[in-house]
Formats: C-alpha cells, structure tokens, sequence
C-alpha cells in the first residue's frame, strides 16, 4: 500500500468515526499535569472541550483556529455538524466561536445543503479589522466544487469554484487575506486538466475586493513543478509574494507516482496571461531519500530573515516525517529534525507557529502514547528550539541544531486524538488547538495547555 493511500486510510477512519458519533456536549478538565521535557523546563495542564455532533458541530478536520485579542475569543470550523441537514447526515459544517476558558461553543453558521451555498469546510478561518471571518468549504457553491465565503452579520459566498478548464476545485486549505482585502489561497484539483487525468493538478488563487476571481498558477505535475495540494494553503510575504508548499510532483526518481513534493513562490504582481509558469518559481524539491523528507501538506511559516519552515508527512531518516527550513534566495533545504515515531511524535501535517524566542511549535498526527491507537499513538504537541552551546537538554531529542519536545501526548478520551491543525500561542504562553478525532464523544476537541 503507498504512503499516500495508508494517509487516505486513516482519514476515511475518522470521517465515519464521526458520522456515528453522540450528540452531545462537555468541557472536559483533563486532571493529569503533563511533565515535560522541554528547553524552558515547564508542564502543561491541558484544558479540552468536546465538539457534541449535530446540531453543536463535529470533526474540525484540519482547521485551525484564529484567536482575536480584542475579544478573547477563538474562532474555527467543524467539517460536520451543524443545524442543516446535509446529504442525509446532521449536517454540512459549521464556524463556531469559543472563549480561551472553552466555555462551550457557540455556533456562528451552519452550511445547508442548497446550490450556492457551501458545505464542508476543512480549513479555519481568518479574521480581518472589522471582525468578518473569511475561509473556504471543499463542497458545495454553485457547481459544488467548493466556495470561499466570507461571515460578517450574514454568510455570503465570495466565489463558487466551477471545475471547468483553467479554474480550481475543491479548496481544502483556507485564505491569506493581505492589507487591501484580497484573499490568496489554492485548490486541490482542475486548473490544467491536461494533469492527473484531466482532474488538474491544482491552482493558486486570488480573490479581490470585488469578489472577482484570478487564477495565478495552475500546477502542471510535469518533472519538477508541483501537483496536488491536499490541504495546503499560503503564506504571504511583506512584499506580496506567495509561498506553499505541494504534496505532490517535484521529483519523481524516488516518488514515481506522484512526486516527493516542492516548496514554491508565487509573484502576484505578475500580470502575463500566456505564460503563466513564468510568475512561479519551484524552491525546493523534495527527494523523500538520503534522510530528507516527503510530501508536505501544510502551510509554511517564514523567520525575520525570510526562511521558510514546515512539516513533512513521510521521510526523513525514520520516514516518520520532518521539520525543515528552505532558504529562498539559495534554495536550498534543512532538515531539523526526523521523528522517529514513538514518543516523539510521528506523521506532523500541521503548520508551525514561532514564539517570541526563536522556538517553533506543532502537532503530529499520530504517536505519542502508543497504547491509544495501539502501535500508532493520537498524535503529540511539540516545540523544536536551537541547540544551546552544542547540546540539548535532558528530556528532549536532538536535531540537526535543534532540540525537540514533546510537549504533551493525546489519550483520545476526553482529551482528544489526531490532530492535523495549526497551534495559536497567545502572550500568555498558552497553546490552543484542535484534534480531528477523540475527545469525550469522538468528534474531536479543542484543547488548551496552559503552562
């Protein structure tokens, strides 16, 4: 079986886990004090509520959350769930807001299932000045190819994708929204359908202020571009340049059927229409050999110096997946660190999140605690920091100059298991998060440790 359909696997899993799963609802206060490892010598307390099923939400799959300072509360998304019924289940997706306590959750929007309107989304949200949310539902919209909506006092689609010739489908990764409104993100198929058998390979796009829709890259999955973007979405740069990463094409010596995967930029200010290749450019592509990783599926994180930082699925020296940094201007690519599957971690799909002192922190999907999900794990929260004088401190794992920790590991119930999101850190050192599965009654958490 490839690695990729082992991922699907595990996935689908999930997706009827939660399909069964009780309505109801709980804030669970997980009473064991995790003692930790890590460089600043702290344990956590984990504080966790539990998503209820229909009508309160279920399964935020891979979104993460958005935390606005101004009113303390975090926002998201749940791929299930909802007050509208859906193809037959309880319900197409909701967003919901949550206090920093996790008092319960209140739901802002429900998807219905109705031409135009979206269903299922998979990504978070993000947050402009004025308080509108803005995300993407992988379904549904006009043709049922996925929308990007924005929620301010009403829910309205900003663009239905029409799988046709030269445009994208299904986005499972959310908006970068930049200082003028405009929104950037990518979809998993169309775009050049002379890919993957006429389904395209993928697009980057962007949608104005006046919800008018360009597309600034279509993936062609020919040796050495990209193809296939799971669940990854966008980081924006301060002089308006793109940067993602594939989970497919790139190189295939190693990755015959799809590719190891790339890291790419993409110029928006490019205004050409005929040679649209010209406004990208391929950093990195991954080898999955010799210790270096494969298939990314997460967005990438940028330093003050403009390094690029994000996650591998697969590879590395345990092919348990990485963490590593591509420099843009040589591209060229580190890998800090490998997991090796067991305590540590194993399989991370998240983005990374910086805190003020040069640490990185993310999720894994699995390992851990190997008795849930015996011989796997539910998946940890780690942080990776640079080595100190040479070395690293008692507890953690050494890298390549890095140092990592795991900083807490899922028990499934009530905690939560398999996380694939993002991390917010807010100033207090908190992290909050979400898990895809798990949690009290098996639709997945939000979890906060607290330090």
């Amino acid at each position: 079986m490839s690695k990729r359909m082992q991922h699907q696997r595990l996935i689908i899993g999930i997706h009827r886990g939660v399909a069964g799963a009780a309505l109801s609802l709980a804030i669970v206060l997980v009473a064991a004090v995790v003692a930790t490892g890590s460089a600043q010598a702290q344990s956590y307390t984990p504080y966790v509520y539990s998503f209820p099923g229909t009508p309160g939400g279920a399964y935020p799959a891979g979104a993460g959350l958005v935390l606005d300072t101004s009113s303390g509360y975090l926002y998201g998304t749940t791929y299930y769930g909802g007050t509208q019924l859906c193809n037959g289940s309880g319900g197409c997706g909701t967003v919901f807001k949550i206090d920093t306590n996790l008092n319960p959750a209140s739901v802002l929007y429900s998807f219905p299932m109705y031409a135009g309107d979206g269903e299922y989304p998979y990504a978070g949200v993000v947050l402009d000045g004025s308080g509108n949310l803005y995300g993407t539902t992988v379904q549904g919209g006009t043709y049922g190819a996925g929308t990007v909506f924005k929620l301010g006092t009403s829910e309205q689609v900003l663009h239905s994708f029409p799988r046709t010739a030269g445009d994208g489908a299904y986005p499972y990764a959310g908006v970068v929204l930049d200082g003028s409104g405009n929104l950037y993100g990518t979809t998993e198929l169309a775009g050049d359908l002379a890919c993957n058998g006429g389904n395209g390979c993928g697009t980057v796009f962007k949608v104005d202020t006046s919800n008018h829709e360009t597309v600034l890259h279509r993936f062609t999955g020919t040796w050495g571009d990209g193809r296939t973007l799971y669940s990854e979405g966008v980081v924006l740069d301060g002089k308006g340049n793109l940067y993602g990463a594939t989970s497919g094409g790139g190189d295939y010596t190693n990755c015959q059927s799809f590719g190891c995967g790339t890291v790419f930029k993409i110029n928006t200010t490019y205004t050409g229409t005929t040679l649209m290749a010209l406004n990208e450019t391929v950093l990195y592509r991954f080898t999955g050999t010799g210790g270096d990783g494969l298939e990314p599926v997460a967005s990438l994180v940028q330093d003050a110096n403009g390094n690029l930082y994000g996650t591998t699925t697969w590879g590395g020296l345990y092919d348990h997946g990485t963490v590593f940094m591509v420099n843009p201007t040589t591209h060229t690519e580190a890998v800090l660190y490998s997991f090796q599957g067991g305590a540590d971690g194993r399989w991370p799909q998240s983005s990374l999140v910086w805190d003020g002192n040069g640490n990185l922190y993310g999720t894994t999907y699995l390992g851990g605690n190997l008795a849930c999900h015996p011989g796997y794990g539910c998946g940890t929260v780690f942080e990776l920091s640079p080595e100190v004088q040479g070395s690293c401190p008692s507890g953690s794992n050494p890298g390549n100059g890095w140092c990592e920790t795991a900083l807490y590991s899922f028990n499934g119930t009530p905690d939560g298991a398999f996380p694939v999101s993002s991390l917010v850190l807010d100033g207090n050192g908190n992290l909050y998060g979400t898990t895809s599965g798990g949690g009290t009654y098996g639709n997945g958490t939000v979890f906060k440790l607290t330090p």
